[in-house]
């Protein structure tokens, strides 16, 4: 009989209990936890949920992304064009509250609001161009990856610069008139640089 090699498998065998073991007692330990944080009702458990909770429910990708950035400098473009699918790409509201009075040909949208209204990123991106356009004024596009851009404009003041990140909801501009001196903002998305319709875009 190989009394050697029974030795060592009983010994692996060993060492494989034991690892199981230790990593059962942790889950125990980390669900023990969890349920006095559930029970034990203090301002101390309540800020630890609020914390646990925020951490579970955190879109990392920006900080993944960043991390990645740090050693290949064309890893965002990378992970922008993995993240951003093809009919993926949606937004959960306009860059304004306010009343849309026009919607023409080429899918822009004039978004009626009150003059100084804060103007919103409608996805993360990149700020691809900043000009006055002779049409529709102060205008920013955003490059959102993987042919999606965004272009907003009647603005009456500008609140980023050229290459610029921004994340979705961030305040990129105010709100100005048109030609005709009404308060409105010029909206536009694109596809491959043709305009596509917003509506197909937004998340019902």
């Amino acid at each position: 009989m190989n009394y050697q090699g029974f030795y060592y498998k009983n010994r692996n065998e060993n060492i494989y209990l034991k690892r199981l073991s230790t990593q059962l007692l942790i889950v125990l330990i980390i669900m023990l936890f969890l349920l006095i944080l559930k029970f034990v009702n203090n301002e101390i458990t309540s800020a630890l949920n609020i914390k646990i909770k925020e951490s579970f429910n955190k879109d990392y990708t920006k900080e993944t992304v960043n991390i990645f950035n740090n050693f290949a400098p064309n890893s965002k473009e990378v992970f922008e064009r993995l993240l951003i699918k093809k009919g993926k790409f949606m937004i959960d509201d306009m860059p304004v509250k306010g009343k849309i009075i026009e919607s023409s040909d080429n899918n822009s949208i004039i978004i009626e609001t009150a003059e100084g209204t804060e103007v919103k990123a409608v996805y993360d991106g990149r700020v691809e161009r900043v000009e006055n356009d002779e049409k529709v004024g102060i205008s920013i596009v955003i490059n959102h990856g993987n042919g999606f851009k965004s272009r907003y404009g009647y603005l009456s003041d500008i609140k980023i610069s050229e290459g610029d990140d921004v994340t979705k909801g961030s305040v990129i501009g105010i709100s100005g008139k048109d030609k005709n001196s009404k308060s409105c903002v010029f909206f536009q998305l694109l596809k491959n640089g043709n305009p596509v319709n917003v509506e197909e875009y937004i998340k019902r």
